[in-house]
């Protein structure tokens, strides 16, 4: 009677044993198949919107080439308010007799088209202008224009062309068509290498209080206070303009630039000091020249925003230099207007990828255990 009673006991034991080990190794792959269902899912920014984390932090337009003009268009819509109609244009210019452009005046070899300006022509020893009839008395600003430069030299070409912020507007000279030593900001693009140093093309910044005599022979080199070398297979005779982004905000200096066929910023320089003169009155202008070699010089678009109404009406600090920058901005509202936040989507998914890693590791430490207990209670 003892030892069927015993045989019961074992049998039953076993029996309690067989489940409790079946439990856990089936515990033990639901865990498994929960952190392989976690660890290969798709992080956050995919599951809500389709894209990985990069597309909170770039667009991806179906026409890449449409980029720039995407970001600009929204660009512009943002900031409309905060635009200076008085010094800014942009084409289809109006005709009355001739093309024109208002608030602005022009003269030299400069002719307005419908479309654009073209200050040079392609032909020697000429020079041209464009100035802002009225003066300016902003010291924080933002300026973007669109300019072209083309001919049919193939090795040599130029002199170059220039963007100015200056009391001295309207004086011919031999900087690129304007007078030296002026007072006030000239952006320069230089497509000659007059130094022979290969460093050419060149965009470089010089302020000048009316002390220094640009340095012809040496292409402004030693007198900038900012400069970087462009690509001339990338704004030289293509399809399209070249955009040059200049930023001043409290005495500093940022200049950034996009080719025609690009769809991204690339900065030439950032924090060069400048010295502008409180109620001083400044003038915008665009010169450009030729000598014994020569090219097209075109500006098709000029904008110029105010910064220091910007900041007061976002309720920003002036000194935030990255309140001014309308790429930033323009890709955050498209990111927005596609349903997607920039700031959000990155840190959740970070987030989400640091959890699910972690949650999966435990799940499946878990499951080891849980199987190899089972196991052990089963034998």
């Amino acid at each position: 009677m003892d030892s069927v009673c015993t045989a019961k006991t074992r049998g039953v034991g076993g029996l309690k044993r067989l489940q409790v080990g079946v439990s856990a190794v089936v515990w033990a792959s639901v865990l498994v198949v929960l952190a392989l269902l976690l660890l290969l899912s798709e992080d956050a920014g995919t599951a809500r919107h389709g894209k990985g984390v990069q597309a909170a932090t770039r667009l991806e337009p179906l026409d890449p080439h449409a980029a720039i003009d995407q970001v600009r268009s929204h660009a512009h819509a943002l900031h409309q308010s905060f635009l200076r109609p008085e010094f800014s244009f942009e084409p289809p210019f109006p005709f009355r007799g001739y093309f024109v452009i208002d608030n602005w005046s022009y003269g030299g070899a400069a002719v307005v088209t419908e479309s654009f300006v073209r200050i040079t022509p392609d032909r020697q020893r000429k020079s041209g202008w464009l100035w802002s009839k009225q003066s300016c008395t902003m010291l924080d600003w933002e300026a973007m224009f669109e300019f072209r430069v083309s001919g049919s030299g193939t090795s040599t070409y130029g002199d170059g062309m220039a963007f100015w912020f200056t009391t001295t507007p309207k004086q011919k000279g031999n900087v690129y068509g304007a007078r030296d030593q002026w007072l006030g900001l000239s952006i320069i693009i230089d497509t000659y290498d007059n130094n022979g140093n290969g460093d050419g093309p060149r965009l470089l910044a010089i302020w000048n209080n009316g002390d220094i005599k640009y340095d012809h022979n040496r292409d402004g080199q030693g007198q900038e206070i900012g400069s970087c070398q462009l690509s001339p297979s990338a704004m030289r005779n293509v399809d399209g303009f070249t955009t040059v982004m200049v930023t001043m905000l409290n005495g500093k200096l940022r200049v950034k630039y996009a080719y025609a066929q690009k769809d991204h910023w690339v900065e030439c320089f950032s924090d060069a000091h400048v010295e502008p003169v409180e109620r001083q009155s400044y003038y915008f202008g665009f010169t450009a020249a030729t000598g014994d070699i020569a090219d097209n010089h075109d500006v098709r678009s000029f904008a110029v925003y105010d910064l220091k109404a910007m900041a007061h009406a976002e309720g920003t600090d002036a000194t935030d230099h990255d309140h001014g920058d309308f790429e930033l901005k323009a890709r955050r509202a498209i990111n927005r207007r596609q349903g997607r936040n920039d700031d959000e989507v990155t840190v959740w998914s970070v987030l989400w990828i640091v959890f699910k890693w972690i949650f999966g590791a435990v799940c499946l430490t878990i499951a080891v255990v849980l199987a190899l207990s089972g196991y052990k209670v089963y034998m």
